[in-house]
């Protein structure tokens, strides 16, 4: 009888956490936006109308185009399509291009709220970033910083307080000033190079920290004379021209360019704590895409100078088309999973399908508890992340 109670009441459990989660599926009616990208060919956005069932790819003066069509039409994104059909340009806008080039130069870049707002173990792997091998190598020990930095052994969970001490006296050199409000970086190896790790100290003052031969480097960036920074991603990039994208109280988004830590203003007006951004760029042009509760607003700005050359309010919200959720999911998760490549993603594109080769299947985090543990593995534990590669936001004290 008490075998029975415990499985109806377990049944009752289960359909109140299930039923809900199947009702908001199937009547789903949120606001889908199409796929927008802008040409470096005829110079305006081209987008796949979510209301054609053939999804066929159009640009803005109303013109329609066939897959083939369209992937000539958008060369800097379908080049490997192209590539492999022997149909890539030699030049676009004059200026000679080839698979290296392009792959080179393009990246995407996402953000949403929780990337911010997600508590971190506020603990890292410090990489040799001068190692002279290929492949980078896991430590043997992790660090923490609050109000000093300290290196523990993974082996004996004992404080190392001779390298501890002198990056401490390297960040003190430096002007740093205690405590660090976080601390950003990529705690993962599976990554083509080491920039270490970009502090928030007490001041707002930014602090570029990592280890080369065996040493610490720390440098203050001088952001924190320009701007109040509020949040920096960290991105790995093929060309190495940008250490990553921060944003300032202000709601103004930049990317940090390796450039003698030059910054540049990409977009403004964003709430961090709202709004979704997508940055999809190339050797020409950066596709911006800024999602907010009042609609999607797409900015074309130029590589380099990041001037605006086009921009483009798409459907306010109520006035949306709805797309099948799966077919949504399914656009976001291929766009996404160029993103999660522990390389810089190469697009390869199947006209047909219109589906994205070398799909990646996530693999939950370890519960990892102590720091061998954490060793072991080929992911930190961060909570709330999942996946082959990922980015360590923020972490406040």
């Amino acid at each position: 009888m008490k075998i029975k109670i415990l499985y109806i009441g377990l049944s009752i459990f289960l359909l109140s956490w299930i039923i809900p989660s199947l009702v908001q599926l199937t009547t789903d009616s949120s606001v889908r936006y199409p796929f927008t990208y802008y040409s470096s060919v005829i110079n305006q956005f081209c987008y796949i109308d979510p209301a054609d069932e053939r999804l066929m790819g159009k640009d803005l003066d109303g013109n329609s185009y066939t897959d083939a069509e369209f992937n000539r039409v958008l060369p800097m994104f379908y080049y490997r399509q192209l590539a492999m059909e022997n149909a890539l340009p030699d030049s676009i806008q004059g200026v000679s291009v080839d698979l290296q080039a392009i792959a080179r130069n393009n990246f995407f870049f996402w953000y949403k709220p929780k990337d911010k707002n997600t508590p971190v173990i506020e603990l890292y792997p410090m990489f040799e970033s001068c190692s002279g091998k290929v492949d980078l190598e896991n430590p043997d020990d992790m660090f923490r910083l609050k109000e000093r930095i300290e290196f523990i052994d993974m082996e004996t969970n004992r404080v190392n307080e001779e390298k501890s001490a002198r990056f401490q006296q390297a960040l003190d050199a430096a002007g740093f000033s205690a405590p660090a409000q976080w601390v950003a970086g990529i705690p993962s190896s599976m990554k083509s190079y080491d920039e270490g790790y970009f502090v928030l100290d007490n001041r707002d003052n930014l602090f570029h920290v990592k280890m080369t031969n065996g040493k610490p480097f720390v440098k203050d960036t001088k952001v924190g004379t320009s701007i109040k920074t509020l949040a920096m991603f960290p991105k790995e990039m093929e060309n190495r021209s940008l250490y990553g994208f921060l944003y300032d109280t202000d709601g103004t988004l930049y990317y940090l360019s390796t450039d003698g830590y030059r910054l540049v203003k990409v977009l403004e007006g964003i709430n961090p704590d709202i709004d979704r951004v997508s940055v999809m760029a190339n050797m020409f042009y950066w596709t911006v895409v800024k999602e907010s509760p009042s609609g999607e607003y797409t900015y074309a700005l130029e590589n380099g100078t990041m001037k605006q050359v086009a921009d483009r309010h798409s459907l306010d919200v109520g006035q949306g088309i709805s797309l099948p959720l799966s077919l949504y999911r399914g656009v976001r998760r291929q766009l996404q999973q160029l993103h999660l490549s522990p390389r810089i993603g190469l697009p390869f594109h199947c006209p047909r399908t219109r589906r994205f080769a070398g799909d990646h299947n996530t693999r939950p985090l370890p519960p990892s508890k102590t720091l061998r543990e954490i060793h072991g593995s080929r992911h930190l534990p961060v909570h709330g992340r999942s996946g082959f590669y990922h980015r360590l936001p923020y972490s406040k004290n």
